[in-house]
């Protein structure tokens, strides 16, 4: 049985590929390649969008230190 794979997003950091025969999408960063279905896939979109969505507001959140005057 052959497993073409058919190129989805090529970026610098990873790749997609999907497998037509067995349904499973192929993510690979650097040497290391996860095999995930649509769905298990779908789900982690989300959790990492929603991490990197509490991230920008924590970083929101924090203001710069300023300086207090000294005071005798």
């Amino acid at each position: 049985m052959s497993h073409p794979l058919t190129p989805l997003v090529r970026r610098p950091v990873c790749q997609i590929e999907h497998c037509r025969s067995c349904d499973v999408l192929h993510l690979t960063i650097g040497p290391v390649t996860l095999r995930l279905e649509p769905g298990a896939a779908r789900q982690i979109a989300h959790a990492l969008a929603e991490a990197l969505e509490r991230l920008e507001s924590a970083i929101a959140v924090v203001e710069p230190v300023t300086e207090q005057p000294l005071v005798n």
